[in-house]
């Protein structure tokens, strides 16, 4: 007598301990480098070695798990109900622990700091501030704010500033707004996977796009690329009904999405929509009659688009004249195309360093991943539109002479990132067995990104809490009313430039003021400041790089006092 033993459960209820297992393996690896300063201790320097190293480490550990569970039965549904209501409970709560403990809800980016004091901006009632007083010496002087024509302004358009706005009026951390926004992609990305795929891979391709800590960190951010991207999902399911049925609702609901992204974003909304718009041309070409629903995309970016002409009408003096364009009028960061201060060598391999930035943030054979799927599905004549999202992100960021600063991974990019898991995805329905090694890719992703979320986790919290030593100092020390000169970076761990740190509210009037010191006292800004301020104490802040401590220094009492007492 012979007996049968089915081994299929037994594979079922082994895979979940197979990626228990790569994540610890995984962990071993990235927490003993992050938390030893090794490559990241360097991570502006020209020297990445050791950051080649650890990702070459990691892409071969992935692909021994990814040989590991390719053969495992994996069956997975996005959860329902309550279930899916705890989910995305638990998400909120991740991000909320990431924006307070690991971000410390500080801006840890100029830009950043720029989307705040606009929205501060505008709390006041306007569009921009008076000029600070000595422009000329660059005091007050911070990246992308610009000091022309009378205007103190950011750079950036209206679009992120005003989501923050309520957040500011009513005293709540700016920041939670990047967290619901980061549990609704998470829920729309959910509902398109499911419209596209099986539920097995809808599931992966979620948990793939979700629990990266390039997504998270993101979340817990003052960035302003989550609205585009939860706008930019809400703009491809609008696309979908439109090109299932063409209807005016289906194409005024996309174009409110292309408006949202625009008045954000605005190479955002380009990237987006020009290989849609190339796909919608030749189905009106193919079927005329679909032309007249498709105005509605149009039409419901219309609003956006007029208030975006209306806001930089009154900022540069013309509607077409964009801020960033006003402000840096000969510099690459405001021009589309190469020349000598954009060439294409410099772009094509800063494009290609995002790739790499791409898979320390998200999963090592990320890019290998989409590679191979882009490919499969151009080749089987498969590919949609959808496919071809990432690929225009990269061209028109390339065109683009914007460099990025401080980022919790390659962030010009974080609206396309759904799409590259669906990318992978739509080739593993396509050919459920032959792309199995895809499957057990995405499977692998979120122990492999668990280990580099706290890996980064720890360097990133204490890269933060360096930057904000000097706040520290000043609310240890209970100083109001002085003026904080900051003459040098702080941090050993990516320092944060000093013409980063002059942060002051629009109406230069809270109990600390900072300013920078760009040619260090050759002209007196000690002096000057007292002129200026007469009622505050002049301080200076010193970061000393090989103690890993900053001090502070008094440098002059107020002089206010001493003036009247003359007068009389």
């Amino acid at each position: 007598m012979s007996i049968a033993i089915d081994t299929s459960r037994a594979r079922v209820a082994d895979w979940p301990r197979k990626l228990v297992l790569l994540f610890v393996a995984s962990a071993c690896i990235t927490v003993p480098y992050f938390a030893g300063w090794t490559a990241p201790f360097r991570y502006h320097d020209d020297d990445h070695r050791m950051r080649l190293v650890l990702v070459a480490v990691l892409f071969v550990v992935q692909l021994a798990g990814m040989a590991w569970v390719v053969r495992s039965r994996i069956e997975l549904a996005p959860p329902t109900g309550r279930v899916a209501w705890l989910c995305l409970g638990a998400y909120t709560l991740l991000s909320v622990f990431v924006g307070a403990v690991i971000l410390q809800g500080f801006p840890n980016s100029a830009d950043e700091w720029i989307f705040l004091f606009q929205a501060d901006t505008y709390a006041r009632g306007r569009l921009w501030n008076a000029v600070p007083p000595d422009q000329e010496t660059g005091l007050f002087f911070l990246i992308h704010i610009f000091m022309r024509d009378g205007k103190w302004i950011g750079q950036y358009p209206p679009g992120w500033p005003v989501v923050l706005l309520p957040f500011r009026l009513l005293h709540v951390p700016a920041w939670v707004a990047n967290v619901f926004l980061g549990t609704a992609l998470l829920a729309v990305t959910a509902r398109l996977a499911t419209r596209l795929l099986p539920t097995t891979e809808a599931a992966l391709a979620t948990c793939a796009v979700a629990l990266t800590p390039f997504i998270v960190f993101n979340n817990g951010s003052y960035f302003s690329h989550q609205l585009p991207a939860v706008s930019g999902v809400l703009f491809v399911l609008a696309t979908i009904r439109f090109q299932r049925a063409p209807s005016w609702s289906a194409s005024l609901a996309g174009g409110v999405c292309l408006g949202v992204i625009g008045i954000a974003r605005y190479l955002d909304v380009l990237a987006l929509a020009t290989p849609f718009f190339v796909v919608l041309a030749w189905q009106i070409v193919r079927k005329p009659r679909t032309l007249t629903p498709a105005l509605g995309f149009g039409l419901g970016a219309l609003p956006f688009l007029l208030i975006l002409f209306a806001y930089n009408q009154a900022v540069t003096g013309h509607a077409l004249l964009a801020v960033t364009k006003w402000g840096y009028p000969t510099q690459a960061i405001a021009k589309l195309g190469f020349g000598p201060d954009h060439p294409l060598g410099e772009a094509i391999l800063r494009t290609l360093t995002r790739q790499f930035e791409f898979v320390e943030w998200t999963m090592p054979v990320l890019i290998a991943l989409w590679g191979v799927a882009f490919v499969v599905r151009v080749v089987r004549g498969r590919a949609t539109w959808i496919d071809w999202i990432y690929p225009s992100f990269l061209v028109w960021y390339a065109l683009s002479g914007v460099r990025g600063g401080e980022r919790y991974g390659p962030r010009y990019y974080l609206p396309a990132y759904p799409f590259v898991v669906l990318t992978i995805a739509l080739a593993i329905s396509d050919a459920p067995t032959r792309g199995r090694w895809l499957r057990a890719g995405l499977v692998t992703c979120v122990p492999m990104a668990a280990a580099l979320g706290i890996g980064w986790a720890i360097f990133t919290q204490q890269m933060i809490w360096e930057r904000r030593q000097m706040e520290i100092a000043i609310e240890r020390a209970g100083l109001s009313q002085v003026v904080v000169i900051v003459p040098s970076s702080i941090g050993t761990a990516r320092p944060m430039q000093y013409w980063d740190l002059a942060r002051n509210d629009p109406d230069l009037a809270q109990p600390v003021l900072f300013a920078t010191d760009p040619v260090h006292y050759e002209f007196g800004a000690q002096t000057r400041l007292a002129t200026l301020f007469p009622d505050r104490a002049i301080w200076r802040y010193v970061w000393d790089r090989p103690s890993r401590q900053g001090r502070l220094e008094k440098l002059s009492e107020p002089t206010g006092a001493e003036r009247r007492s003359e007068g009389r």
